[in-house]
Formats: C-alpha cells, sequence, structure tokens
C-alpha cells in the first residue's frame, strides 16, 4: 500500500488594536491512499481518498495580565473510495466548533480557562472544557494542578466503509486530571 499526503493553507493574521489579534485561516488536506494485492492469493485493491477543508477565525484579545481567546471553525470531512470489487464510498459530514478561553496570572498564581463545543453532522453535540492552576510557590518551584475532557471524532471511514464500517461508533470520550510539581532554574 501507499499513501500520498498534500496540504496547503492560506490565512491573514491582523492586529486590529494593540490588545487584538485576529487570524483567519483557510486550509485543505488531501489523503489518497492506495492498497495493492492483486498478486495474493485472493487477488484485492482498493483506493481512497480523504479530503479536510477547514475555515477557522481566531481572536486574542490581551486584557493587562489576562489573554482572552474566542473563535469559530468549520470543517467539512469527506471520503471516496473504490475497490476491485465495484464497491463504492462517498460521505462527507460538517463540523462547527465554537470555543473560548481565558488565561493569565495574579501574583504567583496562574490560571487557565478554556471551553469548545463541536457539533458534528450525525452526532450528538459535544462540549468540553479544560481548567487549570499553577501556583509558584518557591522561585524554583511550581506546584500544577488540571482537570480536563476531551473527545475524538471517529474518521469517516470507520463508520462508513462498506467492509469494516460501523456506524453506530461515538466519539472516544477522555477525563483526566493532573497535579504536579515543577522544578525550574538556570536553564534547567
Amino acid at each position: 500500500g501507499s499513501a500520498t499526503l498534500g496540504t496547503w493553507s492560506v490565512y491573514s493574521h491582523n492586529q486590529v488594536t494593540p490588545d487584538w489579534r485576529s487570524e483567519l485561516t483557510y486550509s485543505q488536506g488531501r489523503e489518497r491512499s492506495v492498497y495493492d494485492a492483486r498478486l495474493a492469493a485472493f487477488p484485492y485493491d482498493s483506493w481512497a481518498i480523504t479530503r479536510t477543508r477547514t475555515l477557522n477565525w481566531t481572536n486574542a484579545i490581551a486584557l493587562g495580565s489576562w489573554l482572552l481567546t474566542a473563535g469559530v471553525e468549520h470543517q467539512r470531512q469527506a471520503i471516496d473510495s473504490a475497490d476491485s470489487y465495484g464497491t463504492t464510498l462517498a460521505r462527507e459530514r460538517d463540523v462547527t466548533s465554537l470555543f473560548a478561553g481565558i488565561s493569565g496570572n495574579e501574583g504567583p498564581h496562574a490560571f487557565q480557562f478554556n471551553v469548545r463545543h463541536d457539533d458534528a453532522q450525525g452526532l450528538p453535540a459535544r462540549t468540553t472544557g479544560y481548567l487549570g492552576y499553577g501556583w509558584q510557590f518557591a522561585p524554583a518551584w511550581k506546584l500544577i494542578a488540571t482537570a480536563s475532557t476531551a473527545f475524538n471524532l471517529p474518521p469517516l471511514g470507520y463508520l462508513y466503509d462498506v467492509f469494516s464500517g460501523n456506524p453506530a461508533l461515538r466519539p472516544e470520550t477522555a477525563r483526566s486530571v493532573e497535579l504536579g510539581l515543577q522544578w525550574a532554574e538556570s536553564g534547567h
């Protein structure tokens, strides 16, 4: 088998005001996968092309020692495939995401809060988040605590492939909690 990958993007990064940076990005990714087993005992070949088109608008606003970020992203995901048995697959889905976050410091205390809402066509919408805290209790020592949730959409081929697809697959989900102690001194 072989795979060919290609990506490109065009973007505009704009400093709207001294405290507000806005970024607009359009990107495309394409992967072509070919599986060739025509010389095997049971000859078979197939190809698949997956495409992702993404439009993202992200804004960052400085508020003193705090940074507020917010944005929206729209993604069109598509798969087209065929094989030597005449089986074809052509599916698309849209994913729209809204996200926001705030991070900053107050003396020895650092805070970060992020939230993201993803609405994928054909699946229940999901909201995930991140909450982080850091306390610099000594010049070289920092205590860190975080909690987060996440999810990962199943690829279109996993859902709809004629031979192995399962349209009942749901996104993978994760919950994470972390407690850490950090030491940094003299470049170490």
